[in-house]
């Protein structure tokens, strides 16, 4: 996650962030894009005329707007943002919005030969294209797209490793194929069928996919005096996404306006619980169950694979869970599940769960908008009841299923089998249907959408490897003193 693309989006909002702070968002937001892009400054796309027309639909969606609703490319950003004021917490519609001008129109995937080619004897490619799609001219091997099928043998069959498969990173990415081209090239989301898991934004090197974000919304609670300031939940995938440690990350979460902390692995005992009870209970009958956490896999089989409906958890995730808890807690404050996922804002409207999401790329941008270093923060606890060392290992694939066995012991009447996807795609969901139709077995299946888990989710902005590193830190560490409730400072 830590590339350009992520670098000049956390500075966007935080000129954003600092307009909502500064309380002159309206006046200032029609320059940034000039301000960014001056006459006589560096440009990443063929002018700086591009750059700024993609800054401004940029905002737009930082607005919670989505681009391709647009009719009137004439109207300014502040009324933009003065309509944005004027709505009542997050955004109807899509979660994710594509801006047209800054896709690229990649060609379609297809396989290519390159000059690695010896043109040797043998000629595998040729002997194995079910097409006749390969032919030889002057001694090199050429792939005529118009009969390639894109299978892929002759890329198998090379010797050389010559052919080469250059995909659309988007539609690669996607699995459930909603991203698709218009005629004119440029990327499309089809929102009957996207389930809102990132990969694509992830995946696009021009960052053409942007969520349709919540931080005016939170910024505007965080700000505003007259408003009830918002209880922050924070996913265990934050645990090394920032310096210092998670102690030190609650602090600076109050210095940024939170009224409380919670610890949303504390949430996941409650799934883990329920999970265990249903998991032995579908060992007597014989059925197979599955995990309840990802939103994106839910939306998948909702929207993809509806027989392996009724094998889903009734679990409620640990977000849900935490926001239920803090609304009792806090019944006239909203809440925040800050985190790593871009689909939770899709289980927060359609489970009434928590009021508004955030990513940890929207957090730094927060951070930094706010002068706040982590690391210089001192450490203060949680308000959520002390949290076990599984439960923070939800961040992480193979983590669910660990904790559910884990709790669940010996009631078990044997040992379950489990199956582990770690990363969805096609072939994930093909055996998300065997099980449903009974030729895969599987007592129980955890399903991450994101390879390696939450922490390497869409919203992350630390490397993979040294936040995984940090959560099994945090998941060790055995003074919890600080996380004990008692320590409430939502006054």
């Amino acid at each position: 996650m830590n590339n350009n693309t992520v670098f000049l989006r956390i500075q966007l909002a935080k000129r954003f962030l600092q307009g909502i702070i500064n309380r002159n968002l309206a006046d200032i937001i029609d320059k940034i894009p000039v301000d960014l892009f001056p006459k006589k400054g560096g440009t990443y796309r063929c002018c700086i005329y591009k750059d700024r027309a993609i800054t401004r639909y940029r905002l737009m969606a930082l607005l919670g707007f989505s681009i391709e609703d647009e009719t009137d490319e004439t109207r300014p950003l502040k009324e933009y943002a003065e309509e944005a004021g004027s709505r009542q917490g997050a955004p109807e519609g899509p979660v994710l919005t594509l801006i047209d001008a800054a896709c690229h129109s990649c060609p379609s995937g297809r396989h290519t030969v390159s000059n690695l080619c010896r043109g040797c004897l043998a000629r595998n490619c040729a002997s194995v294209c079910p097409r006749d799609a390969v032919s030889f001219v002057n001694g090199k091997a050429v792939i005529d797209h118009e009969k390639c099928v894109n299978c892929g043998k002759c890329r198998e069959a090379c010797p050389y490793n010559a052919v080469v498969y250059t995909p659309v990173p988007c539609e690669a990415a996607c699995p459930v194929g909603a991203i698709r081209k218009n005629e004119d090239g440029s990327a499309l989301i089809d929102h009957e069928k996207c389930i809102s898991c990132g990969q694509c934004s992830i995946s696009c090197p021009f960052g053409a996919v942007m969520e349709r974000s919540h931080l005016y919304s939170i910024a505007r609670d965080l700000l505003d005096p007259e408003s009830e300031r918002p209880v922050a939940l924070v996913a265990p995938a934050a645990a090394g996404q920032f310096p210092g440690g998670f102690g030190q990350l609650t602090t600076a979460l109050r210095q940024a306006g939170f009224a409380a902390v919670v610890e949303v692995a504390w949430g996941a005992a409650e799934t883990v619980r329920k999970e265990a009870e249903e998991l032995a209970e579908h060992l007597k009958k014989g059925k197979p169950l599955a995990s309840s956490c990802c939103p994106a896999y839910t939306e998948a089989v909702r929207l993809h694979c509806p027989d392996f409906a009724p094998h889903v958890s009734t679990a409620p995730t640990p977000m849900a869970a935490s926001a239920a808890w803090a609304k009792e807690e806090w019944p006239n404050r909203r809440t925040v599940f800050i985190g790593p996922c871009i689909a939770k804002r899709v289980e927060a409207r359609r489970d009434k769960s928590a009021d508004l999401v955030m990513t940890f790329e929207e957090l730094a941008s927060l951070f930094l908008a706010m002068d706040i270093d982590v690391a210089e923060c001192s450490e203060s606890g949680t308000d959520n009841p002390r949290v076990e060392r599984f439960e923070r290992l939800f961040a992480r694939a193979g983590g669910v299923s660990q904790a559910v066995l884990t709790y669940a012991g010996e009631t078990l009447e044997r040992e379950p089998e489990v199956l582990r996807i770690d990363g969805l795609d096609k072939k994930a969901l093909a055996k998300l249907r065997l099980i449903a139709s009974g030729k895969l077995s599987a007592d129980f299946t955890e399903v991450m959408s994101c390879p390696g888990g939450c922490i390497c989710g869409p919203g992350t902005v630390a490397d993979p490897r040294v936040s995984s590193r940090r959560l099994d830190e945090y998941a060790e560490e055995k003074n919890l003193a600080l996380s004990a409730a008692g320590q409430k400072s939502a006054g």
